[in-house]
């Protein structure tokens, strides 16, 4: 990729690979598909915070367009859907593929965003 990254919330550049650390292994192939699609409408490559929140990616740009922020919710979105520690379909703060991992599924509501992150307490 010839466009440039700018960590905006470290004031440096930074490689695709370096993004994808702010948050979980699982998700480094949602932001691999972000990233290019940004540059593809416009963007100027600076990136404000990258990380998880609420069983959910955050990926907060200063300098946008509706069709940036289009793209973002698509990704924030498929990030609820898919495991932040494997990449795996996962719901949001539900264990869906607990059964993957030779474990009882954690009910509706149950805290966590797949059971990579909630294994040791599911397994209790």
């Amino acid at each position: 990729m010839d466009n440039i990254i700018k960590l905006g919330f470290r004031g440096r550049e930074a490689t695709l690979a370096e993004l994808q650390g702010e948050v979980g292994p699982g998700w480094s192939g949602i932001i691999e598909r972000l990233v290019p699609k940004l540059f593809e409408v416009g963007w100027d490559g600076v990136v404000l915070q990258c990380k998880e929140k609420f069983g959910g990616m955050r990926f907060y740009i200063d300098q946008t367009t509706s069709e940036m922020e289009d793209l973002i919710s698509r990704a924030e979105a498929e990030s609820y859907k898919t495991c932040e520690q494997c990449g795996k379909p996962a719901g949001p703060w539900i264990a869906e593929n607990a059964e993957e991992y030779g474990m009882r599924r954690l009910p509706p509501g149950s805290i966590g965003h797949c059971v990579c992150s909630t294994m040791r307490e599911a397994s209790r």
